[in-house]
């Protein structure tokens, strides 16, 4: 899921003083997205595949910035810019670096100030010394997400809802579609601000069902290890108290609902969920009991970023509810009195 509006200003034909940089930012967090998504740069779901986990990272400036030692192999998005004369800089949200074109190759086109481009190189002694200079890849049309907003799409489905509500809806991340950096903390308060609001628009969901909401591997808290702790408070605002009822858990986590037991968001096999050499899914050594399938559940949710589907394996249902923007805002719902998944979808109607 992710979500997140840019537009929360009437434009006006005389900019305010800000005007110019919210003007660079918007420009700069379009093409993030973008980038962020394409194969090369999107965080690889765990895989006994092992040829699928290689990707590049994404580096912010103000990741450099903070680095006392030299960084190889550094990939960062940034504006290029000249902020004194004869001296170019990189230039994100978080931070402005220094860089050096001296060894730089050039490839696709032609380089500009104000260009948006992909930088590799190595950072030594305050300066990004950049080796190939590239811009951004392209995005088909039919691969970039639907316009219409994820909030939304909600809207509809707690209006849907709010008749029979259900015992608890379950939230899996990522909650934003980029990895949060910078001032994008603010942007992911926001965000849950703006949810908790919607939520209580219904007051009979508030009263009977609960919310829980699990972390995906960009959301805020500590690296891509595993078990992955829940979301921390100072991330989200005012929303636990717009929406008393919500439940943020750890990755992965049980729910326990009567007698059946269901675990959420990870890859199965072995009687664990990450059977992998630990440089390839790292895991912290005293809590690898949390990553145990011994017995199996009632129900594992597999939550990651490939298509939906529901399997019956040892008497336990293993599905993926899939993205929710990637898959036609589709979703899937659990009777646990008779065990069945079943596929939904929301549309535009109520």
């Amino acid at each position: 899921m992710s979500w997140g509006s840019l537009h929360d200003k009437p434009a006006t034909l005389h900019g305010h003083a800000n005007s110019k940089a919210d003007m660079l930012i918007e420009r700069y967090r379009t093409v993030h997205q973008r980038t962020a998504r394409h194969r090369l740069f999107a965080a690889p779901a765990i895989s006994s595949d092992m040829s699928q986990s290689c990707t590049y990272s994404l580096r912010a400036i103000e990741h450099l910035l903070g680095s006392s030692s030299k960084e190889e192999n550094v990939i960062v998005l940034g504006i290029l810019t000249q902020l004194k004369e004869g001296q170019f800089f990189l230039e994100d949200p978080t931070g402005v670096v220094r860089v050096n074109l001296k060894q730089a190759v050039y490839k696709g086109g032609l380089f500009t100030e104000n260009n948006i481009v992909l930088a590799e190189g190595f950072y030594e002694d305050k300066i990004f010394i950049s080796q190939l200079l590239v811009f951004p890849p392209p995005e088909p049309a039919d691969k970039t997400p639907p316009l219409l907003q994820v909030m939304q799409k909600l809207h509809i489905l707690f209006a849907g809802y709010s008749l029979m509500p259900p015992t608890c809806f379950v939230f899996i991340g990522n909650f934003l579609s980029l990895p949060i950096i910078g001032s994008q903390s603010k942007t992911f308060e926001d965000c849950f601000s703006q949810l908790g609001t919607m939520i209580s628009e219904f007051p009979t969901l508030m009263e009977n069902s609960q919310f829980i909401f699990v972390p995906g591997p960009n959301d805020p808290g500590l690296p891509h290890i595993l078990p992955r702790p829940s979301i921390p408070p100072s991330f989200l605002g005012d929303f636990k108290k717009k929406v008393p009822k919500a439940i943020f858990t750890s990755n992965p986590c049980h729910i326990q609902y009567c007698t059946q037991d269901i675990f959420v968001k990870t890859v199965i096999a072995n009687g664990h969920l990450l059977p992998l050499p630990l440089n390839v899914a790292p895991v912290y050594w005293e809590y690898d009991h949390a990553l145990s399938l011994y017995p199996l559940p009632d129900v594992v949710v597999c939550a990651d970023k490939y298509d939906p589907y529901t399997v019956t394996s040892s008497n336990s249902i293993f599905f993926n509810p899939g993205s929710l923007p990637r898959s036609n805002f589709s979703f899937k719902v659990y009777f646990p009195s008779a065990k069945q998944v079943e596929d939904s979808e929301i549309t535009d109607e109520q």
